[in-house]
């Protein structure tokens, strides 16, 4: 074979009976069948609503809006009651005050009231003498009376105990009101204490005795206790600087420079007593 021979054409194929005949489809082109569509997904796209669908929508609505009005109508009525419970409390407070404010008019006018008193007797007499009285209205009752007395030394500035202090318990029964008194019938209550003397009142000193207020001190503290007539256990504390009893000559007469002075104010009291016996004299 030259370059100038010419290059024979490629053959042609020629059908095959017998492959044809076996495989009749052989040279069909595949197809692809796509299934029809079901029914139902033509329902679910283009739904249409019957009569019960739309039953059942208002009755969700209905049902929605009435559970909206029982949630307002029971907060108004939590409301309601929460105003009437403040109102209560507020109707209870106002009547325990008012109640309160009773009370205490009522103990204020009637209830017992007790005093501690000293008293000076009539002669002269060893020892500190004094008594309870009721200025209230209503009878005293559990009445304790504790008393101390203690002798003193003054030097012009300060004082200071000396010797043993004495104590004295009384329990006393009832005190009636109206100026009840204990003792009820031997007036005043003497304690026996060996370094107070009770020098008889109608004695008068011409001039200011020049040791005042001398060596006869004695600090008395006393704890009164008593029910009130109301229930009330009222406590009760004093405590006097006790000189004996003395008169000194003014103008016109006597000066009282005995007597109970308050502890705590004793000190000051000494010189104001003098200042005021000068004034009267002169």
């Amino acid at each position: 074979m030259t370059d100038d021979q010419p290059i024979p054409s490629a053959p042609q194929c020629q059908p095959d009976a017998k492959n044809d005949a076996a495989h009749p489809d052989s040279r069909a082109v595949s197809e692809v069948k796509v299934p029809p569509s079901h029914a139902c997904y033509e329902i679910t796209c283009n739904k249409k609503r019957d009569k019960w669908d739309i039953a059942k929508l208002v009755a969700e609505f209905v049902g929605l809006g009435f559970l909206i009005a029982y949630t307002i109508y029971t907060a108004g009525i939590y409301r309601a009651n929460e105003r009437a419970a403040q109102a209560a409390q507020d109707t209870l407070c106002e009547i325990q005050k008012q109640t309160t404010l009773m009370r205490q008019q009522m103990v204020g006018t009637q209830a017992a009231v007790l005093q501690f008193e000293i008293h000076d007797p009539d002669s002269a007499t060893w020892g500190l003498a004094g008594g309870v009285r009721n200025v209230g209205h209503l009878t005293a009752t559990d009445v304790h009376l504790h008393i101390e007395v203690t002798q003193q030394a003054f030097d012009g500035k300060s004082l200071r105990a000396i010797g043993k202090t004495m104590v004295f318990d009384e329990a006393i029964g009832p005190i009636k009101g109206d100026n009840g008194t204990w003792p009820e019938v031997i007036w005043p209550h003497v304690w026996r204490v060996p370094w107070i003397r009770n020098p008889t009142p109608n004695i008068v000193f011409d001039t200011w005795p020049p040791d005042w207020p001398g060596k006869d001190i004695s600090e008395v503290k006393a704890q009164l206790s008593y029910q009130n007539g109301f229930g009330d256990t009222i406590p009760k504390d004093y405590c006097f600087e006790r000189l004996a009893p003395g008169n000194v000559k003014i103008r016109n007469g006597a000066m009282s420079i005995g007597g109970m002075y308050p502890c705590d104010g004793f000190i000051a009291a000494i010189p104001e007593v003098r200042e005021k016996w000068q004034r009267a004299v002169h």
